[in-house]
């Protein structure tokens, strides 16, 4: 089973969610679907890092909630090299 790390609900407890419950949602699906082992870390939420992305990669961000689950992973992948810029 998948836990967050001490970093990591630091993380999610002292960002200030502009985007909510869904913003909140896309993070821990992102990092649930990036996880390689059983702890989700700081690094795998990336949410400081949105400011490095495109118009149109914070597009694809917002709409990974409406994405079909078997598409989010591809999503996510796309967006992953500029969130680890």
């Amino acid at each position: 089973m998948l836990k967050l790390s001490d970093g990591a609900r630091r993380a999610i407890f002292n960002y200030g969610w502009p985007g909510n419950v869904r913003e909140l949602e896309n993070a821990i699906e992102r990092a649930v679907v990036l996880a390689e082992e059983l702890e989700i870390s700081e690094e795998l939420l990336a949410i400081d890092d949105e400011e490095k992305l495109t118009t149109a990669q914070k597009s694809d961000l917002q709409n990974l909630q409406n994405t079909p689950q078997p598409n989010r992973g591809a999503l996510i992948k796309r967006l992953l090299p500029a969130l680890r810029s």
